[in-house]
């Protein structure tokens, strides 16, 4: 190759191999750098030893150099470094690679019978990151075949990333017949996400082993196919306790990636489970409940909520004041929460005063602008300026001269659009 080049470069091609015989470490890190203006074919060699320099620096700058290069010349032969006994070796031979991306597929599914495992599986790994469906059926086979459990749990993996559907009919006899397997074999089931893995899934819900069950439940979750509900929602009851939260966990997400109401009041148990999950503070949890009261719960349901407010987060209840007004005792539980310890509570249950009847929310306006201050009493005047009942102007006058700025401004305000129509 070195006889093609023009007479520059091939003094300059000398020059560089010269360099990176030196014991200086920069010297041998700047001359790889000088290697940019050839053509991959001509210094893929000399980049390939760079790149297993004992100097770190000098191997970054042959990843750095290799990633502008053609990933068709150099795939091939970068591929042997993932079974390097280095391991700084093989993460950046890998992280190059994974930069290559589609372009490298071509040279690694070769790889996937290599004779070193760690060839076949840093190979897999860097295919399912690839994403492309022409290494689905290599994939397979490793996932079926090797002998090296590792290689074939990254096999796994990556076809749950791919997310081809033709690779369900190997993952389905991989979880039946390949002990140990099953997690990832269902988490990857679940990553492809068709309704007949729902099927599949659902059947073997009652697995003896936990971990497996639990498996499954996550798999249904995050997959969020409405189909799956029946199956989760009836196993609830006879579920063992550490499996109950995560199962409803599961419906919930389903409920939010199906936009389907699953809050049911006639569901007790999953109820039950879900307050004992927002109890907890569970975030995921409160944020898939607050998506639920956003499709309108029945009265009955969202009366459970209410029963147990008293054990529930403020961003919970503030979801149920907003979402909450089909409730039947709404108007009392809502001036009932402006007592709440909670100012952001107490100020969110006083701005909806003016969905409750008059007759209920204006005495408790009133004694509000008489015996309260700060934030409630703010939020007070705000909806005074809505009911507009008698007595409240003479108070209001009163604190139009309050000594503090924020009180005093509002309280004019309100008054100022008193008469207005």
């Amino acid at each position: 190759m070195e006889n093609n080049m023009s007479p520059d470069l091939k003094t300059k091609f000398i020059d560089v191999k010269n360099r990176l015989k030196s014991t200086d470490s920069d010297e041998r890190r700047w001359a790889i750098y000088e290697l940019e203006p050839f053509e991959a074919i001509d210094v893929i060699n000399i980049l390939v030893a760079a790149i297993q320099d004992e100097n770190r620096a000098v191997r970054e700058s042959a990843s750095e150099v290799l990633e502008s290069m053609s990933p068709e010349i150099c795939t091939k032969e970068l591929t042997p470094l993932l079974g390097s006994e280095r391991i700084e070796v093989r993460n950046i031979t890998a992280s190059v690679l994974v930069k290559y991306g589609q372009s490298a597929v071509h040279d690694l599914i070769p790889a996937l019978v290599d004779s070193n495992e760690d060839v076949r599986k840093f190979s897999a790994d860097i295919l399912g990151l690839a994403r492309n469906v022409a290494a689905v059926p290599d994939l397979c086979k490793s996932a079926l075949e090797d002998e090296v459990d590792t290689v074939s749990v990254s096999s796994v993996e990556a076809l749950g990333k791919i997310g081809d559907a033709s690779a369900l009919k190997s993952l389905y006899t991989i979880f039946d017949r390949q002990k140990g397997m099953e997690p990832e074999a269902i988490e990857a089931i679940g990553l492809i996400g068709s309704e007949d893995s729902v099927e599949f899934m659902t059947e073997r819900l009652h697995h003896e082993e936990p971990v497996i069950t639990f498996a499954i439940i996550d798999a249904l979750g995050n997959l969020g196919h409405a189909n799956a509900l029946g199956a989760l929602q009836n196993f609830i009851p006879d579920a063992p306790d550490y499996l109950k939260e995560h199962i409803a966990q599961a419906i919930l997400k389903i409920g939010q990636n199906a936009n389907c109401l699953v809050l049911d009041v006639k569901r007790q148990q999953f109820i039950a489970t879900v307050i004992e999950s927002l109890n907890s503070g569970d975030e995921e949890v409160i944020a898939l409940v607050l998506h639920q009261f956003t499709l309108s719960p029945d009265s009955a349901t969202m009366g459970e909520f209410f029963n147990n407010i008293q054990s529930l987060p403020s961003n919970v209840i503030v979801g149920m004041i907003s979402h909450a007004k089909q409730y039947e005792g709404y108007s009392d539980a809502v001036i009932e929460l402006v007592k709440h310890e909670d100012d952001w509570v107490a100020y969110s249950a006083l701005e909806a005063f003016d969905k409750l009847p008059i007759d209920k929310a204006t005495p408790v306006l009133l004694e509000i602008l008489k015996n309260y201050s700060g934030i409630r009493l703010l939020a007070a005047m705000r909806a005074i300026e809505f009911v507009k009942p008698a007595g409240a102007k003479e108070i209001l006058a009163t604190l139009a001269q309050d000594e503090q700025d924020e009180i005093r401004i509002e309280a004019q305000r309100v008054l100022d659009g008193w008469e207005t129509p």
